[in-house]
C-alpha cells in the first residue's frame, strides 16, 4: 500500500490530482473470485449434507455460477427471487426445494469473501483525507447497489455512479464527465483505477506498451496508465510491478470536456 501511496504522490506532484475514481468489480472487490469461492462452498454443502456425489455437486454449483454471470439481475424480478430461480433451474428435480436455502447460504458466503480487507479500508480512509474518492461501475442497478450497500461502501466515497442508472456506461467518456460534474472537479485533476482497459477506459488504438495484466496478480494490481479519448494516442504513465498496487491509474484529460464543469 505504501508503494501505491507513493505513486499517487508522484502523480499529484506532476498532475495536481484532486480526485480518484475506482472501478468496483475485480478492482475494489474481488467479485469473480468471491462468487466462485461461494459456489465452491455450496458444492461442499450439497455433497456433505444433501447426498450429492462430488461430481454432481460441483456441476450444480458451476451451472449456477455460469447462469448467474450470464444474467446476474432481472429488472422485472426481485434479486432474491431471481437468484433462487437460478438455483432451482440447476438443481435436480428431487432437490429443487433446496433453492431458497442454497441462495441464502451462497449470499452469506459471497459477502464474506467480498468484504474489503482491513488494509484496503485503511487505504481508502487515508486517501480520503487528501482526495475526493468516487466509484464508477458498470452493471445492473439492483445487483450493483446491493454490493455497495451490503459492503457499506458509501462511507468511503464522495460519489458513486452505476451505469444502469445513467444513459452511459464505461468506457463512454460521458460517464466520467458526469462524475467530474457531480463533484465539481475538472477532468484533468482526476484519475481512474480499474482492472481492464477495454471496459474501464476508452482506448483509441495505438501502441499499448505492455499494458497486458500481469498474470497471477490479485484484482487490486494492474497497470497505471493515462486515460485517452478517441483521437489521443494511448500511452502508459506507470506500470505496476508490485501486487500491492491498485489497478490502472489513468488521467482523465480535458479533451472534449466543455460544459461539464
Amino acid at each position: 500500500m505504501s508503494t501505491f501511496r507513493g505513486a499517487i504522490k508522484r502523480l499529484n506532484c506532476d498532475l495536481k490530482i484532486s480526485t480518484i475514481f475506482f472501478d468496483l468489480d475485480n478492482t475494489l472487490i474481488a467479485t469473480r473470485k468471491a462468487d466462485a469461492k461461494a459456489c465452491s462452498k455450496v458444492a461442499d454443502l450439497l455433497h456433505r449434507e444433501h447426498g450429492f456425489s462430488r461430481e454432481l455437486a460441483n456441476e450444480t454449483a458451476t451451472n449456477y455460477l455460469t447462469a448467474f454471470r450470464r444474467c446476474p439481475d432481472n429488472p422485472d424480478v426481485a434479486l432474491a427471487q431471481w437468484r433462487s430461480q437460478l438455483w432451482q433451474d440447476v438443481l435436480p428435480g428431487t432437490h429443487k426445494h433446496l433453492a431458497s436455502e442454497l441462495y441464502g447460504r451462497w449470499l452469506e458466503w459471497r459477502y464474506r469473501y467480498l468484504a474489503l480487507p482491513v488494509e484496503v479500508q485503511t487505504m481508502l480512509q487515508t486517501l480520503r483525507l487528501q482526495y475526493l474518492l468516487g466509484i464508477i461501475t458498470n452493471g445492473p442497478t439492483a445487483a450493483q447497489w446491493e454490493k455497495i450497500d451490503r459492503l457499506a461502501l458509501n462511507k468511503y466515497f464522495d460519489c458513486i455512479l452505476v451505469s444502469s442508472d445513467l444513459p452511459w456506461a464505461k468506457p463512454d467518456r460521458n460517464i466520467f464527465y458526469a462524475a467530474c460534474h457531480y463533484l465539481g472537479v475538472p477532468p484533468g485533476q482526476c484519475v481512474m483505477i480499474g482492472d481492464k482497459l477495454e471496459t474501464d477506459i476508452q482506448v483509441s488504438g495505438g501502441d499499448r506498451h505492455g499494458t497486458r495484466t500481469a498474470p497471477g496478480f490479485p484484482p487490486l494490481s494492474r497497470l497505471f496508465s493515462y486515460l485517452n479519448f478517441p483521437g489521443c494516442v494511448f500511452r502508459p504513465h506507470l506500470t505496476a510491478h508490485d501486487p500491492s498496487f491498485f489497478g490502472k491509474i489513468v488521467r482523465i484529460r480535458d479533451t472534449h470536456c466543455e460544459g461539464w464543469y
